[in-house]
């Protein structure tokens, strides 16, 4: 009898702890969410494509400039003359046929790091 009662007693204890473990497992879902699925409206973005490190420092950035700064660590970014700011990308491949052009590129922009994740770039 007294096993009997010990084991409804540890019945009544794993359910609890299911219960308490399932709890704690929805919250940690429901938590993470937002973190690894973030709500980033998607953006236009329209400015020319030019390498970090000549990035608003002249009207213009030549082509073959842009490119040999990038072989040479630089990376590429977006120059909105008419703000006068620069955007990182977090593409660094596709903005290379784009070198010193006017583009749009359509994007999520994260202001933390001021890096628009490009999902499409059209030439001007």
């Amino acid at each position: 009898m007294f096993r009997q009662i010990e084991n409804i007693g540890l019945k009544i204890n794993s359910r609890r702890t299911m219960v308490v473990e399932g709890f704690v497992i929805a919250v940690l879902v429901f938590t993470a969410i937002p973190l690894v699925w973030p709500k980033a409206a998607v953006n236009t973005f329209a400015g020319e494509i030019q390498d970090s490190n000549c990035a608003a420092t002249a009207e213009h950035v030549e082509k073959e400039c842009a490119l040999t700064c990038v072989r040479h660590g630089a990376k590429w970014v977006l120059y909105v003359r008419s703000k006068d700011e620069v955007y990182q990308l977090d593409d660094q491949e596709r903005p290379a046929k784009f070198a010193a052009r006017q583009v749009t590129i359509i994007g999520t922009f994260n202001k933390s790091t001021r890096t628009i994740h490009v999902l499409r770039i059209n030439g001007s």
